[in-house]
């Protein structure tokens, strides 16, 4: 099972409380907001959500606009096509961070 914080670019809201803090745990988990400083953090987490997929749970459809960023926290998330004949064919594994 994967955890996946759900990013949505909107304006940030005020509360940063202990609501927030798995949220900024998970962020802080990744490279690419290590940097970021703590009130950064709790503005992002403030419009972020964590979801738990289950395995071969469709994430997203291919050919469809995404309409969020995802961070894999835990576990993996795979990008799959279907070939010929049913089989699955993986294009990339993403991992945490």
């Amino acid at each position: 099972m994967s955890t996946v914080a759900t990013l949505r670019v909107e304006a940030p809201g005020l509360g940063r409380d202990a609501h927030f803090q798995p949220a900024i745990a998970a962020l802080k988990s990744s490279p690419a907001f290590a940097s970021w400083s703590t009130s950064s953090l709790g503005a992002l987490a403030a419009v972020s959500s964590l979801r738990s997929f289950g395995g071969g749970q469709a994430v997203m459809v291919a050919g469809t606009k995404p309409e969020h960023v995802l961070l894999v926290v835990r576990g993996r998330l795979r990008v799959v096509r279907r070939a010929d004949k049913g089989r699955e064919v993986t294009l990339e594994t993403f991992r945490p961070g």
